[in-house]
């Protein structure tokens, strides 16, 4: 069952009430689910589901449309997709009889409902206020100074007000000056830190381009069938050992500019680092893990770069950077390529799940660069133009024309590897390019920005009390603002999703931004609890589902009630499927029968109350001897028994056997009536086969085992009389 949360009110009562009674709806086919109704009930409850879900849709696109909502038409198109999947769900319903198929259902009509309601509904909320459909809280009575403060912010944006302030004659001036330095100095502490650590940048690079290189390398190696790329390996890895050494002494001298779990990470990868290149020169990795563990270090290297990116720094050092990232992330993709291509090359052929990643680095590279062209300059987009129609670059997509089509006639693994390795570093010296130019923009600003700072530093402190009248209405129009998001905040922190911040004015300013992205936060928390509770549900259907598959396997006995052991029912229900277990598994196969020597002779002697137990002694001695993960041991009826046992040698089962006929002799069960003994005994008929030769069928393998017995009870009983098929007669 679903609660309503009140997080879901969008303040249209008529809109709210259908959500609500939609929510009771399909709650109340759970339980129907539950309670195994019969389909007449489920006719009706989809029946009223159908209407309700279309008066629902009518209702609230009236609505819309009377908000004047410009997005109607797709909303309403929305609406009509869902409406005309009822038929379909209910078709689905009545066509299963599957507990847990229905209850998917359920789930997917409460999914339905939460986006309904979270990710197209709320979205209206302002409409529906403009147009005056959502009242306001009458009950709520303002002072004088709250009235002015929501006059202010309501009327003004926070980016007028600013302006409103410093055109105020002489003030204004103070006001701009005095802001002008602040914005100076952060923005040249904030510059002076970005030089500190984009010099990294440069390490960054160059270590993630050598352990590129040094992963396609490694891949190749592993899956050539000789050691061509052996000793270009092990010269790129002294190259990258020297570039994780200058990494790491950057890190150290600059450590304070990046997070320490990141540091960790990466010193911990270069110490892995080394077992995986051990396990590389012996070719005892999988190609998968070997693959996986450079890209995850390289990730992990790239990772830092987002220190540098936070750091507050001008929109040029900023464009800068973030070109920087997307083309550094960029060379790592096509890494991937060339390393996933160097084991699709040499392997001649490609699994599956090899080509679709093969086929996602290529979607992946169109993607950026695709993105690429919309957000460069023009400059930018003239290099990146050279690249993509450069000589070495047409070159690589021949042969990715090739991979694609399967056709390795001409491609070799070291023509791939020298292309796209040479197409790589032509990408790289772009990615130079930017760094020096992200230095040279760096020290440019340093130096600007600290005269400017010196400068307007002197001016401002003259004026700094003069300005502080005219802050202060600033500080307190802003501070309600920044006040009322924090209590926000700390509503959202104590668990509560009902206090909405909605852009209700015409115009965009930064405040706005911070309020868009609480009332994100807040919906994506709203929608998470709701989920939250769709899990729990989940989860007491599974446990529901395991309850009563659980009552269905204890009416399903498979032990014989007098001995505790596996009966016949179950022996006919594994037996053949452990056979066909042992082919696949490439293992041995090995079947025995038991028979209790003159056993009706005993029980005419002793009485039927200790044959049984005669029978229970040596069901527990059995129990006891065939302990071992795989051994399985049946009372397949009266006083005969049988076991199988798979993965040993015909001598070791002889031996093992064999020790179970002298044990039961040697339980001393006193038998006067038995002539191989004393004592109780057993005749025991074993069928052995080779993995290759297990060609019969289980009522074959049961009559030569029983052959086998018939040949130990002829030669003497109490003994083990074995038959081995080695070869399949197919063979």
């Amino acid at each position: 069952m679903i609660s309503w949360n009140d997080g879901l009110v969008i303040g249209v009562k008529s809109i709210d009430d259908d959500h609500k009674n939609l929510l009771n709806i399909i709650n109340e086919f759970s339980q129907a689910i539950d309670n195994n109704t019969n389909n007449e009930e489920f006719e009706k409850i989809f029946d009223e589901l159908n209407i309700y879900v279309n008066g629902h849709l009518r209702r609230e696109e009236a609505l819309i449309k009377k908000s004047g909502y410009k997005d109607f038409d797709n909303h309403q198109s929305q609406h009509r997709s869902f409406a005309n999947k009822i038929p379909e769900i209910k078709n689905r319903f009545f066509s299963t009889n599957d507990y847990f198929d229905k209850k998917d259902i359920v789930v997917f009509l409460i999914d339905w409902l939460i986006n309904h309601i979270i990710n197209e509904d709320m979205k209206l909320i302002k409409h529906f206020k403009k147009s005056g459909l959502i009242k306001k809280d009458k009950d709520k009575k303002l002072s004088v100074k709250e009235k002015l403060l929501e006059f202010i912010t309501t009327t003004v944006s926070f980016n007028k007000r600013m302006y409103i302030s410093v055109v105020i004659p002489i003030i204004g001036m103070f006001l701009f000056a005095s802001l002008f330095v602040w914005k100076n100095y952060q923005e040249y502490t904030s510059v002076k830190d970005v030089s500190r650590v984009t010099n990294s940048l440069f390490y960054i690079n160059s270590l993630t381009h050598s352990l590129q290189i040094e992963r396609g390398l490694s891949s190749g190696y592993i899956s050539a069938t000789d050691n061509e790329f052996y000793n270009k390996l092990i010269k790129q890895r002294k190259i990258s050992n020297e570039e994780i050494k200058l990494l790491i002494a950057k890190l150290e001298s600059e450590k304070k500019y990046f997070q320490k779990n990141t540091i960790d990470k990466f010193i911990s990868d270069v110490q892995l680092l080394k077992k995986i290149r051990s396990l590389v020169d012996t070719k005892k990795i999988f190609k998968e893990k070997e693959f996986n563990f450079y890209t995850k270090m390289i990730k992990n290297i790239l990772t830092m770069t987002s220190s540098i990116m936070f750091l507050h720094s001008n929109k040029e050092i900023s464009y800068h950077l973030s070109i920087l990232s997307s083309m550094i992330s960029l060379k790592e993709i096509m890494g991937q390529e060339r390393a996933y291509g160097m084991v699709i090359v040499e392997q001649g052929n490609s699994t599956d799940s090899q080509y679709n990643s093969f086929l996602k680095f290529q979607a992946s590279q169109e993607t950026y660069f695709n993105i690429f062209r919309g957000i460069v300059i023009d400059r930018d987009k003239s290099m990146m133009n050279d690249f993509l129609s450069s000589d070495t670059n047409r070159k690589v997509l021949s042969y990715i024309e090739q991979i694609l089509n399967h056709n390795y006639t001409e491609l070799t693994p070291q023509k791939w590897f020298i292309t796209t390795t040479k197409n790589i570093d032509n990408f790289n010296y772009y990615i130079d390019i930017h760094l020096n130019e992200i230095n040279n923009i760096i020290n440019n600003n340093i130096n600007k920005l600290f005269n400017n700072f010196i400068i307007w530093s002197m001016f401002t402190f003259i004026m700094l009390i003069v300005t502080q009248l005219i802050i202060y209405l600033f500080e307190v129009s802003t501070s309600a603002q920044i006040l009322k998001l924090s209590n926000g905040m700390k509503s959202i922190a104590a668990g509560n999703r009902d206090i909405k911040f909605l852009n209700n004015y015409d115009f965009r300013d930064d405040i706005s931004e911070i309020y868009d992205s609480y009332e994100l936060t807040r919906r994506a928390l709203l929608k998470s609890d709701i989920y939250a509770q769709i899990y729990i549900e989940q989860e007491k259907i599974k446990v529901l589902y395991q309850e009563k598959l659980n009552e269905k396997l204890k009416k399903e006995v498979n032990y014989d009630g007098l001995t505790g052991l596996y009966n016949r029912r179950y022996f006919d229900m594994i037996f053949t499927k452990e056979l066909s277990r042992a082919r696949r598994d490439k293992l041995s196969f090995t079947f025995v029968m038991m028979d209790i020597d003159h056993f009706k002779q005993y029980n005419d002697t002793y009485g039927h109350n200790e044959g049984d137990n005669v029978l229970k002694s040596i069901a527990n001695f059995l129990d006891e001897k065939l302990s071992r993960a795989g051994d399985f041991c049946f009372r397949l009826g009266g006083e005969e028994f049988g076991f199988f046992f798979t993965g040993n040698t015909l001598e070791e089962l002889l031996d093992y056997t064999n020790g179970i006929c002298k044990g039961i002799e040697e339980l001393h069960i006193e038998h006067s009536k038995n002539s191989a003994s004393s004592y109780v005994t057993a005749s025991f008929g074993l069928i052995h086969f080779d993995y290759k030769s297990i060609i019969m069928d289980a009522q074959s393998i049961y009559i030569a085992a029983d052959k086998a017995l018939y040949t130990a009870k002829k030669d003497g009983r109490n003994r083990v009389i074995a038959n081995d098929i080695k070869e399949s007669n197919n063979d």
